[in-house]
């Protein structure tokens, strides 16, 4: 998904936990923008996004 941004979430608990993060200048990727926009949309499940996220830390640690 291409052109997501904080004021594309819908849900009051997203666009906080984005805007807590860029008080200390933490500025989210975009595969957590893009997760965090399907869990919210209901595309996938807490799980589903669970595991994407293990899955990627996964990946990156074995890259090294």
């Amino acid at each position: 998904m291409t052109g997501i941004n904080r004021k594309s979430l819908t849900s009051w608990s997203a666009r906080q936990a984005v805007g807590i993060l860029a008080v200390d200048n933490i500025k989210l990727s975009a595969f957590g923008l893009d997760l965090l926009k399907r869990k919210e949309d209901g595309l996938i499940s807490y799980d589903q996004a669970r595991e994407e996220i293990r899955l990627r830390a996964k990946a990156l640690a074995a890259k090294g």
